[in-house]
């Protein structure tokens, strides 16, 4: 397979998405800079490169999946044991309940 040279910005954005999938998935644990490296078929070099760490990669999951209101990728973060602030009284009501049954 070739190596297919993408713009920063799309590049940033598939490395996201990896990443979102992989939070919905498999859970806020395996969202790390090698599993996103794999799916995308690039390096952990690279996947640095955009986010400088995976604390960063993984605030920028957790943002992206806020700003989707993604609930189920929220959700898994709350199952992990990590308090989300800032969501709309429902939103959090409904990502908690989601995680508990994550959770069990």
């Amino acid at each position: 397979m070739a190596h297919v040279r993408l713009a920063p910005e799309d590049r940033k954005q598939q490395l996201l998405e990896s990443a979102l999938i992989l939070l919905r998935e498999d859970g806020y644990k395996h969202v790390t800079r090698i599993g996103v490296a794999a799916m995308t078929g690039t390096t952990e070099a690279l996947v640095n490169r955009y986010f400088g760490s995976r604390d960063g990669m993984r605030a920028e999951v957790v943002e992206e999946a806020a700003r989707r209101d993604d609930r189920k990728a929220l959700a898994q973060v709350v199952a992990a044991g990590y308090e989300l602030t800032g969501l709309p009284d429902d939103v959090h009501r409904s990502v908690v309940n989601m995680a508990r049954k994550l959770a069990a």
